[in-house]
């Protein structure tokens, strides 16, 4: 499972809208991640994402590419999540403030943006 952690961004509703209707439209299959919250822990969760809620996903099938990177023991970073999730930030100045990886299995965190 991959938990997505919204962290409040979106300049209104729509743009909060925009996340997370892009969030679920772009995944290969139904219930391939849920929705978290900070402070909180997932232990059933492979990886825990951070996202600010005003950006857009447009990465085509992005928890297919997620799940082969954690089972081929790629180097996950935040180019990887930001590529194969196909994050676009508003405004697009390409920052995404607020984006941590987290995998659980290993207790660290792999890569922060401030």
């Amino acid at each position: 499972m991959i938990t997505i952690i919204p962290v409040k961004a979106a300049q209104s509703e729509q743009e909060e809208a925009d996340f997370y209707k892009s969030l679920k439209a772009q995944t290969s299959k139904e219930d391939v991640y849920q929705i978290g919250e900070e402070g909180k822990e997932y232990p059933e969760s492979r990886i825990i994402i951070t996202l600010p809620n005003n950006c857009l996903v447009l990465g085509n099938s992005w928890d297919r590419y997620i799940d082969y990177a954690l089972d081929h023991d790629q180097i996950i970073d935040e180019a990887l999540i930001i590529r194969r999730m196909g994050l676009v930030s508003r405004p697009d100045n390409g920052v995404f403030k607020g984006l941590t990886i987290t995998i659980p299995s290993s207790k660290q965190t792999v890569a922060t943006t401030e």
